[in-house]
């Protein structure tokens, strides 16, 4: 969704990165995501990041392909995010979680 190139609208920019987890998942590769942080001082530093209805609907439809082709949840654990904890916040919002990694 980055400008001047990227997606202005919420839900195609949802369906095209699904659409790019879902060929991973199909292959059995487990597809990730992070939050936008633009760097300070880099060109993108000033550019507004995507709205919170699409990180919502990213990570809601992220866990839908997990459990749609039984994979696990991703286990690793960034030092700078706190990707797995918002990823493990949607089987707790929605329900039936998907498998966690052994």
């Amino acid at each position: 969704m980055v400008p001047p190139h990227g997606f202005k609208d919420v839900d195609e920019a949802v369906t095209s990165t699904l659409d790019g987890f879902e060929w991973l998942a199909q292959r059995g590769i487990v597809p990730m995501f992070t939050h936008w942080s633009a760097a300070p001082g880099s060109k993108l530093a000033n550019v507004e990041p995507p709205p919170t209805e699409y990180y919502l609907k990213l990570g809601s439809g992220h866990r839908n392909l997990l459990i749609k082709y039984d994979l696990p949840m991703p286990n690793s654990r960034c030092h700078h995010c706190y990707l797995p904890g918002t990823l493990y916040d949607f089987q707790r919002l929605v329900g039936a979680p998907a498998r966690t990694a052994a």
